[in-house]
Parts: C-alpha cells; sequence; structure tokens
C-alpha cells in the first residue's frame, strides 16, 4: 500500500463537559472506515482529539522540518442527523479560522470543505428576529415535507421517528433565538475565510443530480457563487444545505 491518508476527528470542549449520550461510536466508525479504505488498497489512520491538541502536533511537525503534507478539513453543521450541539456557530468560527491559519502557514497546500444544514447564513441579512424565526420555520417544514416524501404509508412509524430524533429538537425558538444574537455579534461568516474559493466542477452538479434523479420535480440542486464554490440542495425552491469549498 502505497498511499496514506490521516483522517482526524475534531473533539470540542463541549463534547467532554457534555453528559449527553453520543449519537454515534467513534471505534465502531474508525473500523468501518478502515476496513473500507483497505479494500481501496489505501492505509488509513483515524483518530480522534482535540482542536488544540492537533494544531500543537502540526506545529510540532512544522518546526522539525517535517516534509509538508496537503491539509485538508471538513466542518459540517446543522445536518438534523448530527443532533443539537451546543454553541456551534462558535465552535465553527474557531475551526475555520484554525484550518486556515494551518493552511496558510503549515501545509503545502489545503482546503476547506462547509457542509452549512442551518439557514442562519442565508438569513444572516434578516431585518429583525421575527423575519429570521419565519425563515426557520420555512426550511424546517420544507425539510420535513422532503422526508416525508421518501416514506410510503407503511413506514409511517420509521417516519415519525426520523422526525422526532433528527428534526423536532432542531426547531426551539430558544435556540433561533441565541443563534440570531451570535449572528448580529459575529457578523458575516464565511467573510471570516480568506483562502481563494475553489471552483467546483460539473461532474459534481452531475453525480448529486444522478443521485436526485426521479425527484426532479422536488428537489433541485445547483452552483453558485462568485467562484463556482457553493453546490446548493434545495426542495420546492426552499434551501436544505448549502456546500461550499476553498482551497490555497
Amino acid at each position: 500500500m502505497n498511499k496514506r491518508l490521516k483522517l482526524t476527528s475534531i473533539k470540542s470542549s463541549d463534547d467532554e463537559n457534555s453528559s449527553d449520550q453520543c449519537v454515534w461510536n467513534f471505534e465502531d466508525t474508525k473500523r468501518e472506515l478502515c476496513e473500507y479504505a483497505k479494500s481501496c488498497g489505501l492505509k488509513l489512520m483515524v483518530e480522534e482529539k482535540g482542536l488544540e491538541e492537533l494544531v500543537s502536533e502540526i506545529k510540532i511537525m512544522n518546526k522539525r522540518g517535517a516534509r509538508k503534507v496537503f491539509l485538508a478539513f471538513n466542518l459540517m453543521i446543522g445536518l438534523s442527523h448530527m443532533g443539537m450541539v451546543r454553541n456551534r456557530r462558535k465552535n465553527a468560527l474557531e475551526f475555520l479560522k484554525v484550518a486556515e491559519d494551518l493552511i496558510k502557514n503549515c501545509g503545502s497546500k489545503g482546503m476547506i470543505t462547509f457542509g452549512d444544514g442551518d439557514v442562519f447564513e442565508k438569513l444572516k441579512n434578516s431585518l429583525n428576529f421575527k423575519s429570521f424565526f419565519e425563515g426557520n420555520l420555512v426550511h424546517y417544514k420544507a425539510l420535513l415535507e422532503s422526508i416525508e416524501s421518501q416514506f410510503s404509508e407503511k413506514f409511517s412509524k420509521a417516519r415519525i421517528a426520523c422526525e422526532v430524533l433528527f428534526v423536532a429538537p432542531c426547531i426551539s425558538s430558544c435556540d433561533w433565538l441565541q443563534t440570531w444574537e451570535e449572528m448580529k455579534s459575529d457578523g458575516d461568516f464565511q467573510a471570516e475565510i480568506r483562502l481563494e474559493s475553489g471552483s467546483l466542477s460539473k461532474n459534481v452538479l452531475m453525480e448529486v443530480k444522478e443521485v436526485l434523479r426521479g425527484c426532479e420535480s422536488s428537489y433541485q440542486a445547483r452552483i453558485e457563487g462568485g467562484n463556482e464554490n457553493e453546490l446548493v440542495l434545495e426542495w420546492k425552491g426552499t434551501q436544505l444545505l448549502r456546500f461550499s469549498i476553498w482551497k490555497n
């Protein structure tokens, strides 16, 4: 095996201090990833550590004159299956700033990918909390409708379970108010990133549309952004997910 890859899952301080049960098992996921990588001829190392620990490790390697490597950082927030995460906007901003600094100063090259299942970036210019609140209602109504469309009547209990477990906890006026207040104090979320916008190829869009085949009347996907660095997934005109990429 000539190809090597290290995958690091970042633990936030909130994860360490929280008594909530994790929605996924790291060791099980690690084993499955390594087994799949092995079948593809890839030597994969999977680890879990805090952000500060990762920064320290990379900077030590850099000081020792080790060969610089390609650094890729992936951030996903607001995806319903991930469960509720406290201070997710604050943690996301911290992660993006650290990732950009490491790419600029410690890596040979690098990239940041960002999947946003929330709507606060789309609603960041809302004039008041009322319009922000209503925008969230529209978003989660569309999400519930999209889930319902994928389940036949005989699987209604499974659909309800998905809605209760993954969507209902996200519909909270208190959490939305906290997010609104954070938006007003933090400013433009993605404007913090100074890396060049990476262009998404047409092949990416074609792959997404292949997955959506048969559902084109309800789901729409398109590439946006000044440098075509954003992929948007919508349900009947309402945004469900925005994926962005930056690189140097």
